[in-house]
């Protein structure tokens, strides 16, 4: 979708809620901002993390053909779930200058992760693993905020991610998978993505601390303390 703006934000649906209908594009509204910025969508039937045949390549040139044609100076990818997860994956493929990431998996693949039981459907028929975890951040190449939530099922993948102190990861402790729909219903998410493209980092930061948002290592000092209570228990 074309903007009006020198900046291209690559919006990266999640696996959906369907598995026999192809993934809905997710943040329309949030990422074309009434115009003001050009849009790719992806949506990946296969669900594949990125890891489909030709499916990087594909989204790369077709991001470089916009980045070419529409003068494009700033590009931003914009993710939730498998999404937030491809997003991360990216910068390492082509130019990217910002990643906001919300509930990234570490990784899909069912060896990498065996007490992770959700989305096998798919997983499971991935036969390649070009992009097998996110066992680093691109935080030399980019900016990356990142929003995980703070139920079981999502820790098992924000205590794998690596703790990269250039990375904006913050935890929602109250927060499930739904985390961007929750923080929606909230009126809480377009603040946060406004911000981000706007490449306002203090009110974006704001912004998700103002939602329940607690920085990482904040959090994982929480967690260390309440093992130590339970240990004493």
């Amino acid at each position: 979708v074309p903007g009006s703006s020198d900046t291209l934000v690559i919006s990266l649906a999640g696996v959906g809620n369907d598995r026999h209908s192809q993934p809905t594009i997710e943040f329309f509204q949030l990422a074309y901002q009434d115009g003001l910025n050009h849009v790719l969508f992806v949506s990946d039937a296969s669900r594949s993390w990125l890891n489909g045949p030709g499916l990087a390549e594909a989204i790369v040139e077709t991001i470089e053909q916009v980045v070419k044609e529409a003068g494009i100076k700033r590009v931003f990818a914009l993710g939730n779930s498998m999404g937030g997860t491809m997003a991360l994956s990216l910068p390492y493929l082509t130019k990217i200058d910002e990643v906001l990431a919300f509930v990234p998996q570490y990784s899909a693949k069912p060896e990498r992760l065996p007490e992770e039981d959700r989305w096998m459907f798919f997983r499971k028929k991935i036969k390649e693993w070009r992009f097998e975890a996110i066992d680093s951040l691109p935080t030399d190449r980019c900016v990356a905020t990142i929003l995980h939530g703070g139920t079981p099922d999502e820790l098992i993948h924000m205590n794998r991610f690596p703790r990269d102190p250039k990375a904006k990861h913050f935890v929602l402790p109250k927060m499930d998978h739904r985390l961007a729909h929750n923080l929606h219903k909230k009126k809480k998410l377009a603040r946060i993505v406004a911000k981000a493209i706007a490449k306002k980092p203090w009110q974006c930061k704001r912004a998700i601390e103002g939602a329940g948002g607690i920085p990482r290592d904040v959090f994982d000092e929480m967690q260390i303390g309440e093992d130590r209570v339970k240990r004493g228990a």
